[in-house]
């Protein structure tokens, strides 16, 4: 099938500021094959790189191109993500809004259990200093902190969900950038059937579970203080009672939400506070003046501001996911383009966090003070920072990650002074979320012995 490539101008002055990278497929290139749904609109990661040239050359333009969709939904990512905000459709999100404060606890105990041991390793070095593998020991923290504020007192059954989990990430990210053939993924080829294994595996410990609170719920009528009682707390009633394959799909989202996302949200912050230790200093004599060497609770939290100035500065530079993908619902207009019904947008939240047209000549460095008004004011537009999404689809999890980062950034700089490595590479990569392909090596000293 002959592709079409052609740029359009567009005019999106009164929306967030979307390049928008997008193939469209009309419906009348059906194959006549029994079974095959017409194709849809999809926008392909192959095209970035000519997006950026015509980006470079013409300005904010639409880049599209004719191609064939995928035929069978949901994609391959569904076993790996659930129906979850990143790749949300419609109005299929069944999680709630519900305030996590009573988290803390739980995400502090295993942080102070990973910085003692980092403690223990320091002191008994010659020179009581230690270099630590941080993309490592972020992804058991925050393992660890979504198995307990998830699934309580089921954590060892999470936790073998979880590790299923992880293992279906490297999978799929290996099949999300191939070319897709429709069909395929019900071939039992290697990759299928180990996906679907872990896939298994992952359901029927997250059955378990469920099951579990079902037929243990409290006299009081709770599941549980975690975020699974929370959730069928919530939605046990009524029309919008779930059954237990959502239920499962919910565990699946925040399973990768509140573990890939945060684990390497914070190597990157780590990552820029080992370069700009000025900074490091300013954050730690702020957690030291409002919490002390305590613990810190929900109202010290609110009131770290550079430390919030700082998650957000490497959520701009640094963001964990580097773009998102929307359907339209209906045939819409942006501006003065026509986006036809079921057409897929990729935003590449990447671009836009450093473009110098909406964060100024120093949009590749990095500058926390471009925060201190808030997100709205930190660019020319209120909505250029696209870490989280923004409107009614934007991620339900960003109170539950921007609390873990606070709670685990906080402990750390309490008790740590770090640098970087002279064995670091610089050499972030997207497998699925954005990472440092070759670890973050950190070396950490104690600060009190």
């Amino acid at each position: 099938m002959h592709r079409l490539k052609f740029l359009l101008n567009s005019s999106f002055s009164q929306l967030a500021p979307i390049h928008l990278l997008c193939t469209i497929s009309p419906s009348s290139v059906s194959p006549s094959i029994p079974g095959y749904a017409p194709p849809q609109a999809e926008a392909f990661s192959a095209t970035l790189h000519l997006y950026r040239r015509c980006h470079t050359a013409h300005g904010t333009r639409l880049l599209t191109t004719f191609v064939r969709k995928t035929f069978v939904e949901p994609s391959a990512l569904i076993p790996l993500l659930g129906h979850h905000e990143g790749t949300a459709r419609g109005s299929s999100t069944l999680g709630s809004r519900t305030t996590l404060q009573v988290m803390i606890s739980r995400m502090a105990a295993c942080t102070i259990s990973m910085v003692d041991e980092w403690k223990r390793k320091a002191i008994e070095a010659k020179d009581k200093s230690k270099t630590i593998e941080m993309a490592e020991e972020f992804k058991e923290l925050t393992a660890n902190i979504i198995a307990h504020t998830s699934f309580g007192t089921s954590f060892a059954h999470g936790r073998e969900a979880f590790k299923a989990q992880t293992e279906l990430q490297m999978l799929c990210a290996a099949s999300s950038s191939d070319i897709f053939i429709p069909g395929t993924q019900y071939l039992p080829t290697k990759s299928n059937l180990e996906i679907w294994k872990l896939d298994r595996k992952m359901k029927k410990s997250l059955k378990c579970i469920i099951e579990s609170r079902l037929n243990s719920q409290s006299d009081n009528f709770s599941y549980g203080d975690d975020l699974l009682g929370i959730m069928m707390d919530t939605k046990n009633d009524g029309p919008n009672k779930l059954k237990m394959n959502e239920i499962m799909e919910e565990c699946k989202t925040f399973f990768f939400a509140g573990h890939e996302t945060t684990s390497n949200w914070l190597v990157w912050t780590v990552f820029l506070l080992s370069l700009h230790k000025d900074w490091q200093d300013k954050l730690r004599q702020e957690i030291l003046d409002i919490c002390g060497m305590e613990i810190p609770d929900a109202d010290m939290l609110s009131k770290l501001k550079m430390v919030n100035m700082v998650l957000l500065e490497a959520l701009r530079l640094y963001c964990p996911a580097i773009e998102l993908e929307r359907m339209a619902s209906k045939d819409m207009k942006l501006g003065n383009l026509m986006i036809p019904k079921g057409t897929c947008i990729k935003i590449p939240i990447a671009m836009i966090h450093r473009s110098t047209k909406y964060w100024g000549e120093d949009a590749n460095e990095f500058n926390p003070m471009r925060f201190i008004n808030g997100v709205s004011k930190a660019a020319n537009h209120p909505n250029a920072l696209l870490a989280f999404s923004v409107g009614p689809r934007n991620c339900i999890g960003q109170n539950f990650a921007m609390l873990e980062a606070k709670t685990v950034m906080s402990l750390i700089l309490q008790r740590f002074s770090w640098s970087l490595s002279p064995e670091y590479q610089h050499a972030p990569v997207n497998n699925l979320t954005l990472q440092p392909q070759h670890g973050l090596p950190i070396i950490i000293k104690p600060l009190q012995f």
